[in-house]
């Protein structure tokens, strides 16, 4: 069973994704089988383990070690990071909690804590961190074709096009965009960035005891388009950025958040 679990129109697959689960692609079905014959069908024979049902706690914890030790990339040949390990044991994972939900286990083999490995510290820092995305990227991405029926002539400062450009790229609510105010962007010498400061009960706060802002990271590329926006649409200090009507109330605190340059 294990080692049709992930196959092309496997009925378990069906059945999981039936219950809530994710659908896979075909890269990924292909990762997790050669994962599973690689080194858990074998590694489960070696201990002379034949049924899910029979893999206990201590079975499954010193399966996590021996991938620390032996598994490898069949590209590199070197061994595997913490990261990716965790990410094949996820397959496994998913195996096991779909035994659970049918009744087949009556106890899953590791608690709620240990189902991974445990990160380190190194591990962590050896993680990249995803740098920004270029400016012609988001040009590729935000083409003005898409939202203007063909026309490359036609300037993209629309209002479609700037909440549509905010929203990509921020993450935002269209109940958080609709509120911004040219006072909301910010710009912080020390970092050479703009921030947003979003209305909104969530956290990273600008300031420790407010519980209504949250920053929000601008990307140059939008930063500059808003910059554009502000000067066309003469847009003054106070002024929603995307609304002429002042009916839209907002619990301002008249307090400010943080030292900053008005963009």
């Amino acid at each position: 069973m294990l080692q049709e679990y992930y196959q092309e129109g496997s009925k378990y697959l069906q059945d999981d994704t039936a219950n809530g689960g994710r659908v896979l692609t075909a890269d990924q079905r292909q990762k997790y089988t050669g994962f599973l014959d690689t080194y858990l069908v074998p590694y489960l024979r070696q201990k002379d383990v034949n049924s899910v049902k029979d893999i206990t706690r201590s079975i499954y914890s010193e399966f996590k070690t021996y991938l620390q030790i032996e598994a490898v990339s069949p590209k590199t040949g070197k061994k595997l990071t913490t990261f990716t390990i965790n990410t094949l044991l996820s397959g496994f994972v998913r195996i096991l909690k779909y035994h659970e939900r049918k009744g087949l286990i009556t106890q899953l083999p590791y608690g709620m804590k240990d189902a991974h490995i445990k990160k380190t510290k190194a591990d962590r820092v050896k993680r990249k961190t995803p740098g920004i995305l270029p400016d012609n990227h988001l040009t590729g991405i935000l083409d003005n074709k898409i939202f203007f029926g063909g026309n490359p002539n036609e300037p993209p400062d629309t209002l479609l096009f700037m909440l549509s450009a905010i929203g990509l790229t921020c993450g935002m609510r269209n109940s958080e965009i609709s509120r911004l105010k040219r006072n909301d962007i910010k710009y912080i010498k020390s970092e050479n960035a703009y921030y947003l400061n979003v209305f909104n009960s969530k956290t990273d706060f600008f300031y420790s005891g407010n519980d209504e802002y949250r920053k929000m990271p601008l990307h140059p590329f939008i930063a500059g388009m808003l910059k554009e926006h502000i000067k066309e649409k003469k847009i003054e200090k106070g002024d929603f950025l995307f609304l002429k009507s002042q009916k839209l109330k907002r619990r301002d605190t008249g307090k400010p958040l943080w030292s900053y340059t008005d963009a």
